[in-house]
């Protein structure tokens, strides 16, 4: 009767473990797509200050402060 009630707790405990991990897994996911969302938006303001060069490499410059700026993509 102990290995019985010791069987049903440990199946238990486990069921809520799974269910709690799962659950927090989906709401990790959802924080990372917001963080690269807001990212990508301030990539795009800053970009929006600096003058593009043409090229084999996608390069930026801030003319007041002289800055070159490399833009690197995953692909390359």
């Amino acid at each position: 009767m102990i290995i019985c009630s010791l069987i049903m707790y440990l199946l238990n405990f486990f069921f809520k473990t799974a269910l709690l991990l799962s659950l927090s897994i989906s709401i990790f996911s959802e924080d990372d797509n917001k963080a690269k969302e807001e990212d990508k938006e301030e990539l795009k303001t800053f970009l929006e200050e600096l003058t593009p060069y043409p090229g084999l490499l996608e390069t930026y410059r801030n003319n007041d402060k002289g800055k070159v700026y490399l833009l690197l993509k995953k692909e390359q």
